[in-house]
């Protein structure tokens, strides 16, 4: 599994969300829950994962393993830029949501608890990580042993961060005659 960004309140805490990528026919997308995941049957397979709810709550197959909206195609995305908005209340109650846009089109709109706790003892608040992170290479010496892992690279760049879409969506941003950052 390819991790490409995770949202974490440091420490060996569990990241709130994070975006990753997961095999085409991974997901119970049919099957789970429609209070907790999107019955999204597209090709995407960048998806979001609620990692914190996961973990503490035991989420399987019904909960479908956390993993609440998808996103977009990797494959497709090889050479190419994809915006990325992300627009959350890191709540511990109902009144939480992840609302997620790519290249303007919004993929995710989850209500619901967010994060199980709180806490400000490694961090003030929750972070974004940024970079590649993949699990699992044991498993690919194991199976694969005379080839070389494959490469993966993933390229970063007008982080922003603000109280609405409006503030950091960059296509929003240059319709109002603003300019990106470099």
């Amino acid at each position: 599994m390819f991790v490409l960004g995770q949202w974490k309140m440091g420490g060996d805490n569990p990241p709130i969300f994070k975006l990753v990528q997961i095999g085409a026919k991974e997901g119970n997308w049919g099957g789970c829950d429609k209070k907790i995941c999107n019955r999204n049957f597209s090709r995407d397979d960048v998806v979001i994962q609620l990692d914190d709810m996961k973990e503490k709550y035991l989420w399987g197959r019904k909960e479908n393993w956390g993993l609440i909206c998808k996103l977009f195609n990797i494959e497709d995305s090889i050479g190419t830029w994809v915006d990325i908005v992300v627009n959350t209340n890191f709540s511990t109650k109902n009144d939480g949501y992840l609302k997620v846009w790519i290249n303007g089109e919004q993929k995710c709109d989850y209500k619901g608890q967010v994060v199980t706790i709180k806490t400000k003892r490694f961090y003030p608040g929750p972070n974004h990580r940024r970079g590649i992170y993949v699990s699992y290479t044991k498993r690919w010496d194991k199976i694969r042993p005379h080839l070389t892992k494959p490469t993966a690279i993933a390229y970063y760049d007008e982080f922003r961060s603000g109280k609405k879409r409006e503030d950091v969506d960059i296509t929003m941003i240059e319709r109002r005659g603003g300019k990106a950052l470099d």
